[in-house]
């Protein structure tokens, strides 16, 4: 019920906007973009389905709606029954806009929901007798981040390519349920295993840098 009531609230206000100018039009500059990130499907960590509108304003600005089904549709992650939604907001600058590219700085916010079972090793304590063991646990994950952009769209006939990266901050609440014990300790290998990261248990801070390719078609 939540999302399709902010889906509802968004959506119109992507379409109702200022539009182009009668020169725009004249020009035959195309307002609108729908998105698809094929690099979403094989991510590493949060792979998934994602779509978005983009709606130009003038030339020099626009703004974004992104949508991603988390779900592991080609099995790029080691975790089982991965499922749950992202939503992103971007509002993006162009420093100028030409027939052929254009380059552009965005703000964007971001909330991802996922669920997922994930295998892990664990200790009674932090002895060096202390007794290692593996066991399965079920993983709930919310993040909300908000990111710093540049990228640079490539335009031809009613098609673009958007390349973009960025830094930003994220803020991760992580919790695990389903284990053998709850008070023993999770071991996180020394080597910086992104998935050991990504399911660490807890709330915190953490570094956020995007970097993808959209395939958009325009109209």
């Amino acid at each position: 019920m939540c999302t399709r009531k902010w889906l509802s609230l968004v959506f119109p206000v992507l379409i109702c906007m200022p539009g182009l100018s009668s020169a725009q039009e004249k020009n035959d500059f195309l307002p609108n973009q729908i998105k698809f990130n094929p690099i979403k499907l094989v991510d590493l960590v949060n792979p998934g389905l994602e779509l978005g509108f983009e709606r130009f304003h003038t030339t020099r600005t626009s703004s974004q709606l992104m949508i991603t089904w988390q779900k592991e549709i080609l099995n790029s992650t080691p975790f089982h029954n991965y499922d749950g939604w992202k939503f992103a907001f971007e509002q993006k600058y162009f420093r100028w806009h030409t027939p052929s590219h254009a380059h552009y700085m965005g703000f964007e916010l971001a909330y991802l929901n996922v669920n997922y079972d994930d295998i892990g090793e664990f200790e009674t304590d932090t002895t060096q007798s202390a007794i290692k063991y593996e066991d399965s646990f079920h993983v709930a994950k919310q993040s909300y981040s908000a990111n710093f952009k540049v990228g640079i769209q490539f335009f031809y006939k009613s098609f673009a390519i958007d390349m973009y990266t960025g830094i930003g901050i994220k803020y991760k609440m992580v919790t695990h349920n389903g284990k053998q014990d709850p008070s023993d300790y999770m071991i996180i290998a020394t080597d910086l295993n992104v998935y050991d990261i990504t399911t660490k248990e807890g709330n915190y801070f953490g570094i956020n840098i995007p970097i993808s390719v959209r395939i958009c078609y325009r109209f």
